[in-house]
C-alpha cells in the first residue's frame, strides 16, 4: 500500500489555550496515528525568522533565539514593529509566488512535538517551517494571488481557520473551520478581526476546497451563507474524558469558562445568578466562578471582574491554566454557557465530562452537541437564565445525578471520543482519493 502524505498547519497549538489551539493539537494527534499516511507538521510565523541553507541542500532552522521563539510565535525572530511591519507590506506584496518550508533540526523537532502537541516524535516525519508571516498572507493584494506552498509531493494540505494560501496541483486541500460568526455576528467582534476574516474568505472561496466544520449546525449555517455546493464535511472536536480514580467533592457552585468577550454574555450571566439567588431560586450558598482570558470590547467588565465589584460570591480566575479548569470542572456542580453563537461549544461538553451538569443557551450547537442532558434557555434573559440555573441544581441534588453523570460520560465516548474522531478523519481521507 503506498503511503499518503499528510502537510497540517499547527500553527495554532501555539496561539493561545482556547478551543482552537486545543482543537489544532487534537487533529495533530488524530492524523499522527493514522495508519498508511505519513504526517508532517507545518508552523506558519506571526513575524519573520532567520534561515540558512545547509547540508544536502535542506533549509534547517538553526537560529539560536528558535527555542525562545517557538513557544510564542513559530520561528518568529524579535525585530523593532516598524521594521516588521515593513517587511509584512514587502513580502506581501512579492511577485514570487511560490514559497517552499524549510526543515527544522530533529533536537528542535522533538522539543515541538513533545512540549506543544505531546506526540512521539517517531509518529511525525517532519516539523516544517513556512516563510510566509501571516500578516503577508491576508495582506497580499487580490490581484497577486494567494502564495502557493511548494509542497508537490504531499497528499493531502490540511490548515485550521482562514489564513489563505494555495497549494501546489494534485494536493488535496482541507481547511478546518470552526465558524463563520465574523460573517453572521459581526457586532460581536472588532471591525478588524470581521474585515480580515472576510478578506481571508474572499480569497480562499471558488478554490477547490474541502471544508470542515465540527457541528452540522455550522456546516449548514456555512452552505446557506455563501453556495450549496461547496465541499463541506463535518467532524466534531475530541472530548478527554478524564480518568477519576475518588469520588470528587462537589460544591454549590457555578463554572463559567470561556474567553472575557461580548458574545459569551458573562454580565447577563452574573445578573442572572444575582437574580436566582435574590429570589431564592438558588439559596445563599452557592458562587459563581468565571474563568477565562480577556477577548476584546470587554475593558469595563475585565476591570469589574478584577476588582471584585459584583460581591463575594462572584469569582474571577483570569487566564486559568489547565489544571485550575480541571480543578474548577472537578468542584462544580453546574457548567454554565449563556454564549449567543457558537461554532461547537467547548466548556459544556467539558464541563459534563467531570460530572457538571449543563445549563445552557438553546443555539443549535448546543443542542447538537449536549442533546437531551442540557438545561437550556430559550431567552437571554435574567428570569430564563435563573430558572434554567434552579432546573440544574435541582438536578446536581437529585437521586438520579450518580446514574447521570455516567450517562453523560456514555455520550461524549461515543460522540467525541479520540478515536471515532480519528476515523472520521480517516474516512474522509479516503473519500478524497
Amino acid at each position: 500500500m503506498t503511503t499518503k502524505r499528510i502537510v497540517y498547519d499547527g500553527s495554532y497549538a501555539t496561539r493561545g489555550k482556547s478551543g482552537i489551539p486545543r482543537d489544532t493539537i487534537a487533529v495533530a494527534r488524530c492524523l499522527s496515528q493514522l495508519d498508511g499516511h505519513e504526517l508532517e507538521i507545518l508552523l506558519s510565523p506571526k513575524g519573520f525568522s532567520s534561515r540558512r541553507v545547509s547540508k544536502r541542500n535542506q533549509w534547517l532552522k538553526k537560529s539560536s533565539d528558535f527555542g525562545k521563539a517557538i513557544r510564542l510565535n513559530p520561528g518568529r525572530a524579535v525585530l523593532p514593529g516598524r521594521v516588521e511591519r515593513f517587511l509584512t507590506i514587502l513580502q506581501a506584496l512579492s511577485l514570487k509566488k511560490n514559497v517552499t518550508p524549510y526543515l527544522v533540526d530533529n533536537k528542535q523537532k522533538r522539543y515541538v512535538l513533545e512540549k506543544i502537541f505531546g506526540i512521539d516524535p517517531d509518529r511525525v516525519k517532519n516539523i516544517l517551517i513556512s516563510p510566509l508571516s501571516l500578516g503577508s498572507r491576508f495582506g497580499r493584494p487580490t490581484r497577486l494571488g494567494n502564495f502557493r506552498l511548494n509542497i508537490k509531493s504531499a497528499n493531502y494540505y490540511i490548515q485550521q481557520q482562514i489564513d489563505p494560501i494555495s497549494v501546489t496541483k494534485g494536493t488535496h486541500h482541507i481547511v478546518r473551520l470552526h465558524d463563520v460568526l465574523p460573517i453572521t455576528h459581526p457586532y460581536l467582534f472588532d471591525e478588524i478581526a470581521v474585515a480580515a476574516f472576510a478578506n481571508g474568505l474572499k480569497k480562499m472561496l471558488g478554490k477547490e476546497i474541502c471544508w470542515v466544520m465540527d457541528t452540522e449546525a455550522s456546516s449548514e449555517e456555512f452552505k446557506n451563507l455563501f453556495i450549496q455546493e461547496l465541499n463541506v464535511h463535518t467532524i466534531p472536536c475530541v472530548i478527554n474524558v478524564p480518568r477519576v480514580s475518588k469520588r470528587v467533592y462537589k460544591k454549590k457552585q457555578v463554572v463559567m469558562v470561556n474567553s472575557i468577550e461580548p458574545r459569551k454574555e458573562i454580565e447577563l450571566a452574573v445578573t442572572s445568578f444575582h437574580y436566582a439567588k435574590k429570589t431564592g431560586l438558588l439559596d445563599k450558598a452557592w458562587k459563581l466562578v468565571i474563568a477565562g482570558q480577556p477577548g476584546w470590547q470587554t475593558d469595563e467588565l475585565i476591570a469589574d471582574l478584577r476588582s471584585n465589584s459584583f460581591g463575594k460570591d462572584v469569582k474571577f480566575v483570569e487566564s486559568p491554566s489547565d489544571d485550575e479548569i480541571e480543578e474548577l470542572y472537578k468542584t462544580s456542580r453546574i457548567v454554565l454557557s449563556a454564549s449567543r453563537a457558537e461554532g461547537f461549544g467547548l466548556p459544556p461538553l467539558e464541563g459534563m465530562s467531570w460530572g457538571c451538569v449543563p445549563v445552557l443557551s438553546q443555539i443549535p450547537q448546543h443542542v447538537e452537541t449536549v442533546g437531551s442532558f442540557g438545561h437550556y434557555f430559550t431567552k437571554f434573559s435574567k428570569e430564563e437564565i435563573a430558572f434554567a440555573l434552579k432546573a440544574g441544581a435541582k438536578t446536581s441534588s437529585s437521586k438520579e445525578y450518580t446514574k447521570l453523570k455516567s450517562l453523560y460520560i456514555d455520550h461524549l465516548n461515543k460522540m467525541f471520543s479520540a478515536d471515532s474522531v480519528q476515523e472520521k478523519w480517516r474516512k474522509l481521507l479516503v473519500a478524497l482519493n
